[in-house]
C-alpha cells in the first residue's frame, strides 16, 4: 500500500510524534509512506518516506489543493491520511474529486467539541472512509458532537491508543550535571508544547505550597510556545524563579526523563499527551489532570496520581504525597515498568493502524 499523509500543522507536537512512530512501523513492513507538509517543519526531519511541500495557507488555498492532487496522482496513492483540520479539509476535497479511486482516513488527535455544521458534517461524516481517534475520549466527543447527523456511522470511528516509544535512551545524570543538581535533589518536569490549554499556570501556582512543605524542588518546564512569556512573568510574580527552569525547546528531551523523579501534566484539555506515555517508559510516575484520554493511560494509585483539572491545591498535595511516602512512590515506579511491558506485548506502534489501513482497502 502507498499512503500519503497530509499535515498542515507547523509545529512538532504529540500528533506528529504519533504518526511518525506509526509510519515508521508500517514502512518497515514494506509499505510506502509519503508526506505533504509546509516547508521547513520539524516533522520532515524524522518522517520515514518521500517528502513534498505545500503552503497550506488556509481552507481557500487552491494552490495547496492542486499540489496535493498532483502528489496523490503522481504517487498512485491508495490512501490519504490526514491529521489536522486544514489538511483534512483538503483531503475531503480530494476525496470528492477522486471518489472511489482513493480512500480517506482522518486521525483526530485533539479532544475538542466539533460544531455540528454543514462543513463539519462534510469533513467528518460524509468524506472519510474511516476516522481514527487517539483515545476513546475523543471518539466519545465526536459522537456527542455529530452522532445525530444523517449518515453518521459510529462503526467508522475507532480509537487507537498508540504508545509513543522514545526515539532514543536518555543519559542519566546529564541534566542534573548541566544545572548543578545532586542526585538526591527533587526534580519534576512538564514536557509539552507551551500553550494556554496545557495548564502550566496551575503547576506554577502549586509550586509555593510544594516548596514550603518539601524544601528545594526544581521544576523543569520543557518546551516552546506562545504562552511562555506569560509563564515567565507569572513565575516572577509568585517569586518562584529560583525553583523553576524554563528550558525552551530541547531536542534531547529523553535526558530529562532519565533524570526526573516525577512528571506533571496539568492540562485542561487533552487527547493523549505523548509525554505521559514517554514518562512511563522511563519509569517516572505521572501526576496529571483527570481529563480526556489521560485516565486511559494513568490509573490513579497504580502508575500515577490524577487530580481535578485546574485544581492547583490538589496538584500540590499529590506531589507532596509522593515525595513524602517513599513506599508508594516506589510502587508506582515499578508499575510504570509493568504498564510499559504490557503495552509492548499488546500493541507494537503501528500494528493497529496497519490493520485499519487493510480494513479500509478491503484486505482484512
Amino acid at each position: 500500500m502507498k499512503i500519503v499523509h497530509l499535515d498542515a500543522f507547523r509545529h512538532y507536537g504529540g500528533g506528529q510524534k504519533r504518526y511518525v512512530n506509526i509510519a515508521s512501523f508500517i514502512a518497515s513492513r514494506g509499505h510506502e509512506m509519503v508526506l505533504v507538509s509546509p516547508p521547513g517543519v520539524k516533522v520532515r526531519d524524522s518522517f520515514p518516506g518521500r517528502l513534498y511541500t505545500a503552503p497550506f495557507f488556509g481552507d481557500a488555498d487552491l494552490l495547496t489543493l492542486v499540489k496535493i492532487l498532483w502528489v496523490v496522482l503522481k504517487e498512485k496513492a491508495d490512501i490519504i491520511h490526514t491529521h489536522s483540520h486544514h489538511d483534512h479539509w483538503m483531503g475531503s476535497l480530494i476525496k470528492t474529486l477522486l471518489g472511489k479511486r482513493i480512500k480517506l482516513i482522518h486521525t483526530r488527535h485533539v479532544d475538542f467539541e466539533v460544531k455540528n455544521t454543514p462543513v463539519s458534517r462534510f469533513m467528518y461524516v460524509r468524506s472519510p472512509d474511516y476516522t481514527l481517534t487517539s483515545c476513546r475520549s475523543i471518539k466519545e466527543t465526536m459522537i456527542r458532537s455529530l452522532g445525530k447527523s444523517k449518515g453518521f456511522d459510529e462503526g467508522k470511528f475507532e480509537p487507537i491508543l498508540t504508545f509513543n516509544y522514545p526515539e532514543q535512551w536518555g543519559t542519566p545524570g546529564k541534566i542534573r550535571k548541566e544545572f548543578g543538581l545532586s542526585t538526591d535533589e527533587k526534580c519534576v518536569s512538564t514536557i509539552t508544547r507551551i500553550v494556554d490549554n496545557k495548564g502550566h499556570r496551575h503547576l506554577l501556582r502549586a509550586v509555593p505550597e510544594i516548596v514550603d512543605a518539601l524544601g528545594p524542588v526544581k521544576f523543569f518546564i520543557v518546551g516552546e510556545g506562545p504562552y511562555l512569556p506569560v509563564l515567565r512573568e507569572m513565575a516572577r510574580e509568585l517569586d518562584i524563579e529560583d525553583h523553576v527552569v524554563f528550558t525552551g525547546f530541547r531536542k534531547e528531551i529523553w535526558d530529562f526523563y532519565a533524570d526526573m523523579d516525577l512528571s506533571v501534566f496539568p492540562t485542561e484539555n487533552e487527547g493523549i499527551a505523548p509525554g505521559v506515555m514517554e514518562s512511563l517508559f522511563y519509569s517516572v510516575p505521572v501526576i496529571a489532570s483527570d481529563i480526556g484520554g489521560i485516565p486511559e493511560v494513568i490509573t490513579h494509585g497504580f502508575n500515577g496520581l490524577l487530580f481535578p483539572p485546574g485544581d492547583s491545591r490538589q496538584l500540590a498535595r499529590c506531589v507532596i504525597h509522593l515525595f513524602t511516602h517513599r513506599e508508594e512512590y516506589d510502587k508506582l515506579k515499578r508499575n510504570c515498568a509493568v504498564w510499559t511491558e504490557d503495552r509492548k506485548k499488546e500493541d507494537p506502534p503501528g500494528k493497529k493502524m496497519l490493520e485499519a489501513y487493510r480494513k479500509v482497502m478491503g484486505k482484512e
